[in-house]
């Protein structure tokens, strides 16, 4: 299961970001409490490719330690800026 928040960027508080937080985690049958982990590269794309369009540059970040801020370690962040487009770096590194 995936659990999915999602905040468009299309507004002065958001500064212009698109970001959508990623939870991944299993119910076993019959136990009350769930196993939360990290989602995968699989689960990570497939979420980009519901909320963005395919020709679109979707991110994550590895921000400076000074500002980084960990609420949940098995959440994972994809971020699109609304109003400037991603520089990429050339296309046979990535």
């Amino acid at each position: 299961m995936l659990s999915i928040i999602a905040c468009p960027g299309g507004d002065d508080e958001s500064g212009g970001w698109d970001h959508v937080s990623v939870h991944a985690w299993i119910q076993y049958p019959g136990m009350a409490d769930h196993h939360s982990f990290v989602p995968s590269w699989e689960e990570m794309s497939y979420v980009k490719d519901l909320f963005w369009d395919a020709h679109e540059c979707v991110v994550q970040f590895h921000p400076p330690k000074s500002v980084y801020v960990n609420i949940n370690v098995n959440v994972l962040h994809l971020w699109m800026d609304t109003r400037t487009p991603f520089r990429l770096p050339p296309t046979d590194c990535v």
